[in-house]
């Protein structure tokens, strides 16, 4: 959420600390996907996967949402990737506002073993490679 705040004030804070410079473009409409990479205690695996179930079920449930998946490092059962498909930054927005998505961060800070990286990507068109 953080992340979202900081890149909406981006263009007011360009603006207001270099005159020359040129705020950013808004966000491309289309679809987005989120890639968030977690470190989990090891001791608390099987706690982290109970308490994700109900976000997976429900996230898949919300209109906006393309996919919504789990992913468990195979080498390193203590890593796992979220990989998420979005309609719009909308859809994403409205996610971000669910109750469940707020209880699942909530309770995100008693498994983790670091910070999760995440990145969003935008795909305002897409060309299927041949």
């Amino acid at each position: 959420m953080k992340r979202f705040l900081i890149l909406a004030l981006l263009p007011l804070l360009a603006a207001s600390c270099c005159p020359t410079c040129k705020p950013l473009p808004a966000a491309p409409e289309g679809k987005q996907l989120i890639g968030a990479r977690l470190q989990v205690q090891a001791d608390k695996v099987e706690a982290f996967l109970a308490a994700a179930k109900p976000i997976i079920a429900a996230s898949r449930a919300e209109p906006g949402c393309i996919s919504y998946t789990l992913l468990q490092d195979p080498y390193d059962k203590s890593v796992f990737f979220f990989f998420e498909e979005w309609k719009s930054q909308g859809a994403i927005d409205e996610h971000f506002a669910t109750q469940h998505f707020k209880d699942f961060g909530a309770q995100l800070k008693d498994f983790l073993a670091g910070k999760p990286a995440i990145t969003i990507y935008a795909c305002p068109g897409e060309k299927k490679v041949e």
